[in-house]
């Protein structure tokens, strides 16, 4: 295990599989799929790295194919093995970054534990550590992103990993629990309001979950619209 022998260029693309829940809890399922979503999403700001898009990285929840089988399937360079540990007021990872090139192996591991409000700060440090791990370069821009402190709000965080997680299903049920969770998420930011928000990093989880809103009528209107023409075939089929 390592990665001394890695060049810069040697690791250019990657895949982040689902999170493996590990923390006892199947109700805390939706967390580790909300920080999945987080993490592809951030480490895909790495103009360095071709990060694999989380709908064909979710294919892999689960599956029994090697990690040789997944890199050669989406040509990729190396995975990373996230582990949700504990969820609470901390939160536990483990991290394991693997190369099947040119045998399989695990080039580097990480454990890390963090207050919850400290999330957005774990994920840049974890996504520094592995680029900086596999020899991947940083622009200015993207380290001085990463090296931004960023605080959240535990209630609202876990209210918008929620919704994250949800607003992935292809079903009414899942869009409408979605909605649900980015007002709370919206609301227990408002009751904060007299917190900067643009120092304390709520201010980009504000302007995500404005963006989530900005098509969350259109989400309403389609699962509307998805009951109307379920009960017109209803029906018809009576």
């Amino acid at each position: 295990m390592g990665t001394r022998g890695l060049r810069p260029g040697d690791i250019e693309s990657l895949a982040i599989l689902p999170f493996d829940n590990f923390t006892g809890d199947d109700q805390l399922d939706w967390v580790a799929a909300g920080m999945h979503s987080s993490l592809i999403g951030d480490m895909g700001k790495v103009s360095g790295l071709r990060v694999l898009g989380q709908t064909t990285s979710n294919a892999y929840k689960k599956t029994d194919m090697t990690a040789t089988d997944i890199a050669k399937k989406d040509n990729v360079d190396a995975l990373v093995e996230p582990t949700l540990t504990c969820y609470g007021d901390m939160v536990c990872l483990q991290v394991r970054v693997i190369t099947p090139y040119p045998e399989e192996k695990v080039l580097w591991v990480g454990d890390f534990m963090e207050d919850k409000c400290q999330i957005l700060n774990l994920y840049s440090r974890i996504i520094s550590i592995v680029t900086i791990e596999l020899k991947v370069n940083f622009t200015l821009r993207e380290e001085t992103l990463l090296a931004d402190s960023r605080i959240v709000d535990p209630d609202a965080y876990d209210a918008y990993l929620k919704g994250r997680s949800y607003l992935d299903g292809f079903n009414p049920e899942s869009w409408y629990v979605a909605v649900e969770s980015f007002e709370k998420a919206f609301e227990e930011m408002k009751k904060n309001s007299f917190v900067r928000w643009e120092k304390y990093g709520d201010a980009e989880l504000l302007e995500e979950i404005f963006y989530d809103h900005g098509w969350i009528a259109f989400v309403q209107e389609l699962a509307r619209t998805y009951e109307e023409a379920t009960a017109i075939q209803d029906i018809l089929n009576s």
